[in-house]
């Protein structure tokens, strides 16, 4: 009776392991998934206009010998 305790408690562990770690993976793949196709749908907007920053100072570590 003890023994079979026992056995029933690993297989137990090994199932709820067995879960977590298809859970785990399975939220890992959705957001590698939807990070993927957020990437894809990105635009980009290029609106560096020098003249917003010609009124910026130099930072102090900026050398312009």
């Amino acid at each position: 009776m003890i023994f079979d305790t026992i056995e029933a408690q690993r297989q137990i562990v090994e199932v709820a392991g067995r879960q977590t770690r298809s859970i785990r993976r399975g939220t890992e793949r959705r957001s590698r998934a939807l990070a993927a196709t957020d990437r894809q749908h990105v635009e980009t907007i290029d609106d560096a206009n020098e003249d917003d920053f010609s009124d910026l100072a130099p930072l102090s570590v900026e050398e312009w010998s």
